[in-house]
């Protein structure tokens, strides 16, 4: 019966040792991924984080500022495209 008990705690560190270095593993990879993505945003980071302060509204005039012109240049394009399928499609 000892024996027994020995094999099951054999297996079970052995098997605690595989999911170990599956844990480490999956950890590198992951560890390179963010490398990868930091690598990516870092030329980018002064411009995302200027885009957040304006999301969270931060510098309010600013904000306001953008989205009433991010708003006129949505419905100006809307309208010539309209106009355009009117010019079309009236003739």
């Amino acid at each position: 019966m000892a024996s027994k008990e020995e094999g099951v705690g054999e297996g079970s560190v052995m098997n605690k040792g595989m999911e170990i270095r599956r844990d480490l593993e999956l950890l590198e990879k992951i560890q390179d991924k963010e490398e990868r993505i930091r690598a990516l945003l870092s030329p980018a980071e002064s411009y995302i984080i200027w885009f957040q302060k304006i999301l969270v509204w931060e510098h309010p005039y600013l904000t306001v500022t953008l989205l009433l012109v991010v708003n006129i240049l949505f419905w100006y394009v809307l309208c010539i495209a309209a106009f355009l399928w009117f010019i079309i499609l009236g003739s």
